[in-house]
């Protein structure tokens, strides 16, 4: 017994054909066929088509995949009372299919939405910067702290109020301002560049050091000059403008008592 989809190596050759076949092979009628036997040639070639597809189609159901639907299709709109609403139960169907379709695609878009932010967090998690912030710092002063109070009322109490607002902006000012100078504070000491200073040479501060000594006596020499006496620098304190209260060297000489 032949299988499905085997070739059978003694096939059954219609006797019409053979007859035509033969009759070909000798030479005889070899232009168009009669009439009668084109038709029947036809036919048989129109009934060896339909036996080949329901063949063929025998052979797929035989091979093809058929799964099994089990009962918690009922109450989904799938179940018919007659023949006569399979259309309605074919579109229920359909209906009932495409919105499940469209929720798991929505789910799973969820998901991977969901996975890809995590993968993202914890892949910026090394290269977050978390601040540490202090619990029991106290908060900035809130608007009722600086409304005037109940028990102010009278001319003072607008004076009061603005005394009052004016220390708690003097107080965030401060607060804000130390806040500023820890924070560049906090940004130099993070910083990683460290120039390397030269020093100057020996002998750039020795002639520094002459230079210095040398003008300072060119400026003496200048005084000296300018007012000639034995001590240029008490010539030159006589010689400047007098204030209220001071007693110029000549007033001190003229007022020497001599005891002997």
């Amino acid at each position: 017994m032949r299988r499905a989809g085997e070739i059978d190596p003694h096939p059954e050759i219609d006797p019409l054909s053979a007859a035509v076949a033969a009759r070909r092979l000798r030479g005889e009628g070899v232009g168009h066929l009669p009439c009668e036997e084109r038709l029947l040639l036809e036919g048989r070639r129109t009934e060896l088509k339909k036996k080949m597809k329901e063949y063929q189609q025998t052979v797929a159901d035989l091979e093809g995949f058929r799964p099994s639907v089990n009962s918690g299709r009922k109450g989904m709109g799938f179940e018919k009372e007659n023949e006569g609403d399979e259309a309605e139960a074919d579109v229920a169907r359909g209906i009932a299919c495409a919105l499940a379709l469209y929720d798991e695609a929505w789910r799973r878009k969820d998901r991977m939405t969901f996975l890809r932010d995590l993968a993202e967090e914890e892949k910026m998690r090394p290269f977050t910067f978390k601040p540490e912030t202090n619990v029991g710092k106290p908060g900035a002063p809130s608007g009722a702290s600086v409304l005037p109070c109940a028990d102010e009322t009278g001319p003072d109490s607008t004076t009061l109020y603005l005394d009052r607002l004016r220390r708690v902006r003097e107080i965030r000012d401060r607060r804000r301002e130390a806040e500023l100078k820890s924070r560049e504070q906090r940004e130099m000491e993070e910083c990683t560049f460290r120039p390397r200073v030269r020093g100057a040479p020996p002998f750039v501060h020795r002639i520094a050091r002459s230079l210095q000594v040398a003008r300072n006596a060119a400026a003496r020499k200048q005084v000296y000059q300018e007012h000639p006496c034995s001590d240029g620098f008490s010539s030159y304190r006589a010689s400047q403008p007098r204030f209220p209260g001071t007693v110029s060297p000549e007033d001190l000489s003229a007022r020497r008592v001599d005891w002997k």
